[in-house]
Formats: structure tokens, sequence, C-alpha cells
């Protein structure tokens, strides 16, 4: 129950994180956030996907490929590797 207590906690962080304006300041509270999350693949896929935005490329697929060493299966991750 906890880890699924500690994902919620960990999504509603992200998606707070997600309303703020500046591109750079949502990378610098994403990059805290996955010091202390850094096996969450929402945290890593999220930072990948604004990487994926910007067009910076070599970054988002080092972020997805991290993703994708989490969790292999993950449709959304496969996804999004393939557009980079």
């Amino acid at each position: 129950m906890k880890e699924k207590k500690s994902n919620k906690k960990i999504i509603e962080k992200i998606f707070s994180i997600l309303n703020n304006d500046k591109i750079e300041d949502k990378l610098e509270e994403l990059f805290k956030l996955e010091k202390s999350n850094p096996e969450d693949i929402g945290i890593t896929q999220t930072i990948g996907q604004i990487y994926l935005q910007q067009n910076k490329n070599t970054e988002a697929l080092t972020y997805m490929k991290k993703a994708l060493k989490i969790n292999p299966k993950n449709f959304s991750v496969n996804y999004n590797l393939g557009r980079t």
C-alpha cells in the first residue's frame, strides 16, 4: 500500500511541476524529484518528453533509454523512444 501512495504523491508532484510556465523551471524541479526517486519511470519519461518537445533529441533519447531500463515493456516509453 505504501508504494501506491508514494506513486500517487510522485504523480501529483509531476503534474504540479508541469503546470509551471518556464521549461527550465520544470526541468530543474524534475531533476530534483528524480534524485530522490531514480527508479520512477514517470519522472524519467516526463523529462524525456520535455526534451523531445524542445527538439533536444540526444537528451530525450538518454532519458527514454533510462525509462526503458526501468520498464522495458512500457508502451508509452517505447512509443516515445521511437519518436526520438
